[in-house]
């Protein structure tokens, strides 16, 4: 009888990769159109909670990601430089819209506004992030 086909064990770019990009899509689809839901004084409260517990997961992935892309980038490895670029953008757009529209929504200026940008402006990271993840898997 044939030995199984077995699939390679992923690395832990692969695994962080595909945590970041489980995180933006969970992100996207479910936790910012959730925001619309909430009278304002609840989303105040939920907001506040929920910027400093996905903190504690998104900033070691984000932080990770880069600190395993570094030696192939430093060696000049094209799918490393691929994937370094796309998440450098991301964070890119992360801080100048994402980080801008969370403090602007947790100072209770126009929260309700703040919450359906976030959901249109979060487009490019979830793009930019499942592309990481995507290069990460063709390249492997």
């Amino acid at each position: 009888m044939p030995a199984p086909d077995v699939l390679p064990a992923p690395s832990w770019l692969d695994l962080v990769n595909g945590a970041m990009a489980v995180v933006i899509w969970l992100v996207q689809v479910i936790i910012y159109p959730s925001f619309a839901y909430l009278p304002v004084d609840r989303l105040l409260v939920w907001h506040a909670r929920y910027t400093r517990a996905i903190s504690f997961f998104v900033v070691p992935l984000m932080l990770g990601q880069l600190a395993l892309l570094a030696p192939g980038v430093l060696r000049g490895e094209p799918a490393a430089t691929a994937m370094a670029a796309l998440a450098l953008l991301a964070w890119g757009v992360t801080f100048k819209f994402s980080v801008a529209l969370h403090r602007r929504l947790a100072a209770g200026q126009d929260p309700l506004g703040a919450a359906a940008l976030l959901v249109r402006t979060n487009w490019p990271r979830t793009v930019l992030w499942t592309a990481v993840f995507v290069v990460g898997l063709a390249t492997g």
